[in-house]
């Protein structure tokens, strides 16, 4: 069995479902405001998808962004992660959030949408360029992907490398937004 270290090293591994609740508390949001992070890509009425949401750190401030009238989409490869937000969801009455298992077809939601969210998940990604195409083919013309990776796991060469390999999959960088221990880019449709 693989100690913690091991498991936080493996660039291919995913975080456990259990232990994702430490990134979801009031604390973190004191140095990683959801909303100051993803106002400036989402308005009221848009549809977003939050890939590797967590247990919805960013979810649930996205819905209020969003207003009654747009949708936000979580979707994991952890259906433990997608039943937390869906109780969540559930005490606080909130219908404009739609939990999403990836499984071996990928992401097959007939949408497309304004914004992704891809927060501290990249890098657990293998085939990094068959996400990105599929993405751009359920991004908006007009939309946006923040791509957003730890600065403890992912280093600035590796990053840039991912930004690189972005640009290479037909995306332009737009700016690189200043994120709290992290790595950030702003991504649009080449």
């Amino acid at each position: 069995m693989k100690n913690i270290l091991n498991l936080i090293q493996d660039r291919h591994h995913t975080c456990p479902w259990w232990l994702c609740f430490t990134f979801d508390n009031p604390v973190r949001a004191l140095f990683q405001n959801p909303v100051k992070m993803l106002s400036p890509y989402i308005s009221e009425g848009d549809h977003v998808l939050d890939l590797g949401p967590g247990m919805g750190f960013c979810s649930f401030p996205m819905v209020d962004m969003v207003g009654e009238k747009g949708l936000v989409y979580a979707a994991d490869i952890q259906k433990e992660m997608l039943e937390a937000i869906d109780e969540k969801a559930e005490k606080r009455k909130i219908r404009n959030i739609r939990t999403f298992l990836i499984e071996e077809k990928g992401l097959d939601i007939d949408e497309t949408f304004s914004f992704i969210l891809l927060f501290w998940m990249f890098h657990e990604v293998q085939d990094q360029t068959a996400l990105l195409e599929e993405l751009k083919a359920k991004l908006k013309d007009s939309g946006s992907i923040l791509l957003v990776e730890p600065i403890v796991h992912v280093s600035r060469k590796a990053f840039d490398s991912e930004v690189e390999l972005a640009e290479k999959s037909g995306f332009s960088v737009e700016c690189f937004p200043k994120i709290a221990i992290s790595n950030a880019a702003v991504l649009r449709k080449g």
